[in-house]
């Protein structure tokens, strides 16, 4: 019995009197290729791409056209053993006469004949031996994806729950686990560099799953295109036959994994101050004795920011928020702002503890362009007290802390407020980016 019907003779084409020619898809997984194979098979013209050095049709083309003996050696490794079928039996004859026979019945009219091989195939099965020795001269095609990290987290969800596929069931619930996925990206990354070693100097049509999904009937006519095929700028496309599997699920995993990611490259926080950190002394406080996740404190003091001759704060409400080598920041209740005087900006940050940020600059009547202050509108877990508060840049600003006018942060980035009661060094000055 066949693991996957479409490698029944059902779905084999009509025998192409033309010479095969061999198109190879080089991919890694959760790039769209699957998706584009079946696009490329439903018009008809490109013959029936698919993953035909993966285990599974391996196992399934032998039990159509191997010898006994290589029948019941596939029996045996059903299930998790199918992960083992490797190099050890299949000589660069036999991986030849497989694929010759894979032409023979999936050969489009035009004789040509898809391939789409995930790198880490090509590594176990054809170890260092080249392609062309194997599958005749071949026209490369390479399906990318440009978000790696989602790349990782889908690829991740799929091993764990053995659902590749939209139409498939999950054996396993699906469950987060940072690390896999950070091994899952290592391991994408490992191999698109493996891809790009062996595909420098060839010519290579380039896809982008991104674009491919966003005008999917141009990804498929470049395809076409680059196969030279007759009638491929007038053959009516196929709708896309597979529907995404991202959801709402994948969605909140991506984005615990970049705040965990970025939460776990900070080098100090707050336990121990580096050696090269200045000693406060009396009524000084150090930056490096602040904590990371940050610290929200309440601060009486009065706090000015002034715009000119225009006040756009005045509070004694703040909230003071202290993290590891940064300058504090104050954030001012939205009460004891002129937001009257503020106009949204254009853009958005993302900060792995507090949220998405939004950016404010100074309306025309108070005549200075450019971010002034920024907001969480819906800050993260945790810093709920942020919400509704706005905070100042003093580069950009006069600000005030009691009497004393605030220095602004090295670096330009960041907005925390230098006073004389602050010990450095600060984040932002050069060589800091991982403090």
């Amino acid at each position: 019995m066949l693991i996957d019907p479409r490698n029944g003779p059902d779905f084999d084409l009509p025998r192409s009197s033309s010479a095969p020619r061999t198109y190879v898809i080089a991919a890694t997984p959760r790039t769209g290729s699957t998706l584009l194979c079946r696009g490329l098979w439903d018009t008809g013209l490109a013959g029936a791409p698919k993953e035909y050095f993966n285990p599974v049709q391996l196992r399934d083309w032998e039990l159509r056209f191997g010898t006994p003996r290589s029948r019941l050696l596939h029996r045996a490794l059903r299930g998790p053993g199918l992960a083992l079928v490797g190099r050890p039996g299949w000589a660069p004859a036999r991986l030849r006469a497989h694929w010759l026979r894979v032409c023979a019945h999936r050969s489009a009219a035009s004789g040509w004949c898809g391939l789409k091989l995930h790198r880490h195939h090509r590594e176990r099965l054809f170890g260092a031996e080249k392609l062309e020795d194997l599958l005749g001269e071949i026209r490369w095609i390479r399906i990318t994806r440009r978000d790696r990290v989602a790349q990782a987290v889908s690829w991740s969800r799929a091993l764990r729950t053995g659902r590749f596929a939209s139409h498939q069931r999950a054996w396993l619930p699906p469950l987060y686990r940072c690390r896999h996925i950070e091994a899952c990206l290592r391991a994408l990354e490992e191999q698109e560099t493996a891809w790009d070693a062996e595909l420098e100097g060839y010519e290579v049509l380039s896809l982008v799953y991104e674009d491919l999904v966003a005008d999917w009937p141009q990804g498929l006519r470049a395809v076409l295109c680059w196969l030279s095929l007759p009638g491929a700028d007038a053959v009516e496309l196929p709708e896309p036959a597979l529907p995404r599997q991202a959801d709402a699920r994948t969605a909140r995993w991506i984005d615990r994994f970049e705040v965990e990611r970025a939460r776990a490259k900070w080098q100090h926080r707050g336990r121990v101050r580096p050696a090269f950190a200045e000693e406060p002394g009396p009524g000084r406080e150090s930056v490096w004795d602040y904590p990371r996740p940050p610290r929200i404190e309440r601060d009486t003091r009065r706090v000015e920011v002034r715009a000119g001759e225009v006040v756009l704060a005045d509070s004694v409400r703040a909230l003071r928020v202290l993290e590891t080598a940064s300058p504090p920041t104050f954030y001012l209740p939205a009460e004891d702002v002129r937001v009257d005087r503020l106009l949204r900006a254009a853009g958005r940050s993302e900060c792995e503890w507090k949220g998405s940020a939004d950016y404010w600059s100074l309306a025309a009547a108070a005549g200075t362009d450019g971010r002034v202050a920024w907001s969480y509108p819906v800050p993260r877990p945790g810093f709920e007290a942020l919400a509704g508060h706005f905070a100042f840049y003093p580069g950009r600003m006069e600000c005030r802390l009691g009497d004393e006018r605030v220095r602004p942060q090295p670096g330009g980035f960041y907005g925390g407020w230098v006073t004389s009661e602050i010990a450095g060094p600060f984040k932002g000055e050069a060589g800091s980016e991982d403090w």
